[in-house]
């Protein structure tokens, strides 16, 4: 008799990946839980049901569950479940699902329900009406119900007012033909009861099961099969008795009763046995079968045990490599780091180096960051969109670093073979099918010549950075196969949680560069440098104004992505001054010079390239974002 309610009751700069990751594992084991984590899933293959609905979505409690089974000498099974049900919202219909599962069919005798008094003085009364009353009872305020038939299952809606507050109980009465099976030398008897598929827990929930007795014919067998330990007593001559003080949402219970054929009528209604079995075979069954529900829910027991300590676990290690790999996210401001000297001397890497120090870069920042610095530095010249490379050979890659001189090479003379380059024509180059893969290669070179320059300044410990990878990605696998055998092994999505630590795993690896102490106050300086460059005015307000370092920061800030923010600060700082424009735009680009609005238009001019590369680069083949 399984029972499944169904309520549709119609009544400071840091690592911010780092900071996520361990954000986002506190969230999901505050959401999740030991206690969710270690209740024990729900066990097919029962026989009734019955859900509960009402106008709104109504929540309720089941305070008590008391099932009467009457096993009479000719086989008959007459079934009375009786519980109080206390609505936390308001009610109006029940409905109720019965299912004959294996007997020969459900017969409905009579439907009540408790309704309240016309006076307050007066307690509830039981009102019961009779199928054949059911048709007549409907213009009823007090109880009305439909009866419908689809092969085994009988549906029964019921509707009664309930009211928030209120326990109503509700007895429904049946009886069930064929429910008994012929053994050899007995007769057996083996229903599911107390089944609430919405997750309802059950208070005191009682089985009591009346055989006819024999007093000759010796005590019957009977035991309760479920994860949950039931109390079964014989209390009186012909009666079982199987409770437990609370059954967990979505449990059940199976009762198997095996009893002398002595008590039964030669005529009584009996399934016969599809393979003769005697009686000692088939306790056999039955207490191999309990053996192996218990180890079940003890497997899934110790299971949701080690989901919840895998998740803590994945808390402390998280945390360990953040502290051990990922320091900068923990270093605050440096003592002795004075903001006005590093803006009026400016970075000491290179645009590309204090991006990666920075982590706020993205591929085409970082491409169109290097180009602008070697437009300052004298080895290209700008105009709109076209990158012209001013002279040919090895004298004129002096003073320049090797991730420098390689793309150069790589643009002038993979991409176009000639002088000049526009974003376009790196463009196309990223998105074309036939290239995409050979960008893709050339890009992961280029990082990796900026990484060496990073060994070598003392910023990057590559060594650390691989262990910590492999640490990273072999705990995410671990991870990712416990949660596939848990889920596989306890049937249940429970242990789909631990793909969340699984994903933070591997956004850790991907994600990590080990940097050096020197490293991590270089990144807590960039971080900080990033910032005065979104808020340069606020900076510049007390100060002269400097064209000079102003053309010379552009190029960082083109690389750490603020490039658009901080130009439209310097157009207001510099007005209408077209000197102060000219000074700036000097070395930067030959096409637009001298007034005002030339400044707005280089703005725009560098945001669009600064857009058209993000935008098409991560869609090359081996891009992705923390390059």
């Amino acid at each position: 008799m399984r029972h499944l309610p169904r309520f549709s009751c119609k009544i400071a700069p840091g690592s911010t990946i780092s900071r996520v990751m361990v954000f986002l594992l506190v969230f999901g084991l505050l959401l999740l839980g030991p206690a969710g984590l270690a209740q024990p899933g729900h066990q097919p293959g029962q026989t009734a049901t019955f859900d509960v609905s009402a106008s709104v979505l109504a929540d309720y409690q089941i305070q008590s569950y008391q099932i009467d089974c009457e096993i009479t000498p000719d086989g008959l099974v007459r079934v009375q479940e009786k519980l109080d049900i206390r609505y936390e919202q308001d009610c109006e219909e029940l409905e109720f699902v019965l299912d004959a599962g294996k007997a020969r069919n459900l017969e409905l005798v009579s439907v009540a329900i408790s309704v309240r008094a016309a006076t307050t003085d007066l307690d509830d009364q039981m009102v019961e009406v009779m199928p054949d009353e059911a048709d007549s009872q409907t213009q009823m305020q007090s109880l009305s119900y439909k009866l419908s038939n689809d092969d085994a299952l009988s549906r029964l809606k019921i509707r009664t007012i309930g009211e928030a507050g209120e326990t109503r109980q509700v007895v429904v009465r049946y009886q069930l033909a064929g429910a008994l099976v012929q053994l050899k030398d007995a007769i057996k008897f083996r229903r599911g009861f107390f089944n609430l598929a919405q997750g309802k827990p059950i208070a005191n929930p009682i089985l009591l099961i009346h055989y006819p007795a024999d007093p000759d014919a010796g005590s019957p067998w009977f035991t309760a099969i479920s994860p949950v330990p039931f109390v079964s007593a014989q209390v009186d001559q012909d009666t079982i008795q199987m409770s437990t003080l609370q059954l967990p949402a979505r449990q059940n219970m199976t009762a198997a009763v095996i009893m002398p054929a002595t008590g039964f009528t030669s005529a009584a209604a009996l399934l016969p046995q599809g393979v003769v079995q005697d009686k000692a075979a088939s306790i056999a069954e039955i207490e191999a079968e309990q053996a192996r529900m218990t180890q079940r829910a003890w497997v899934k027991g110790f299971l949701d045990r080690l989901n919840w300590i895998l998740m803590v676990a994945a808390l402390f290690a998280l945390t360990f490599l953040v502290l051990v790999f990922e320091r900068e996210g923990l270093l605050w401001l440096p003592r002795h780091f004075r903001e006005d000297e590093y803006l009026l001397k400016g970075p000491g890497y290179s645009p590309a180096i204090l991006a990666r120090l920075s982590r706020h870069h993205h591929p085409g920042q970082i491409l169109l960051g290097t180009l602008m610095d070697l437009v300052l530095r004298g080895k290209l010249r700008l105009d709109g969109h076209v990158f012209t490379l001013k002279a040919h050979g090895l004298a004129d890659y002096q003073g320049m670093t090797a991730f420098e001189i390689f793309l150069l090479q790589w643009f002038f003379e993979r991409i176009t073979q000639e002088n000049t380059l526009s974003t376009a024509q790196i463009r196309r180059y990223a998105l074309d099918r036939h290239t995409a893969t050979e960008f893709s290669a050339y890009y992961e070179q280029f990082i990796i010549l900026i990484q060496e320059d990073m060994v070598k300044a003392g910023l990057l410990d590559l060594h650390k950075k691989h262990l910590g990878k492999v640490i990273g990605l072999t705990l995410a696998a671990g991870y990712a196969l416990a949660s596939a055998l848990i889920t596989t092994t306890t049937g249940t999505l429970e242990g789909l949680i631990l793909l969340l630590p699984a994903f933070l795993f591997v956004a850790f690896a991907l994600g990590l560069k080990h940097l050096t102490r020197l490293g991590n106050i270089e990144a807590a300086k960039a971080g900080i440098f990033r910032q005065h460059l979104s808020h340069y005015a606020r900076w510049k307000k007390n100060q002269a104004h400097n064209p000079a370092l102003d053309c010379a920061l552009l190029a960082p800030a083109v690389a750490l992505g603020v490039a658009r923010n901080y130009l439209h600060q310097l157009k207001a700082l510099y007005g209408s001054n077209h000197d102060l424009i000219s000074q700036f735009m000097a070395p930067l680009t030959k096409s637009l010079a001298g007034d005002a609005p030339n400044l707005a238009d280089f703005a725009r001019d560098l945001d669009a390239m600064g857009s058209m590369l993000s935008a098409s680069l991560y869609l090359a083949l081996g891009i992705h974002f923390y390059d």
